[in-house]
């Protein structure tokens, strides 16, 4: 949440913080399926980090959570606009395409004269 957004709903009154730290909600605020973030307001929850990293570089949930942290940083990063068009693709096409053709694609291009990523 934006900072104007959070400082809007505490003017509002939709949510208190204490002299704690501990932040309340108005009924029904941030209740499933509409909560995004942890009690802190500061943190995505872990579940919903690996949804967006996942959808960002465009495999599953599943197969994001076997990649190493190697994997995954290059996943990232092959999956940047700029990088997805050198290699020919738009970005959509390059998120349709499975995971096992994208490694085929990232291999096959760093181990020839193009840039390494």
């Amino acid at each position: 949440m934006g900072h104007c957004f959070v400082l809007a709903m505490l003017l509002e009154g939709l949510i208190h913080v204490d002299e704690n730290g501990v932040v309340t909600y108005a009924d029904g605020l941030m209740d499933d399926p509409h909560r995004m973030y942890s009690k802190d307001l500061r943190k995505l929850i872990e579940e919903q980090k690996l949804e967006r990293s996942a959808a960002t570089a465009g495999v599953t949930l599943e197969e994001w959570a076997e990649l190493s942290p190697a994997d995954r940083t290059l996943l990232r990063i092959a999956a940047q606009k700029k990088n997805v068009y050198a290699r020919g693709f738009t970005k959509a096409g390059w998120k349709h395409l499975p995971m096992a053709e994208k490694f085929a694609i990232l291999r096959g291009f760093s181990s020839t004269s193009g840039p390494d990523l």
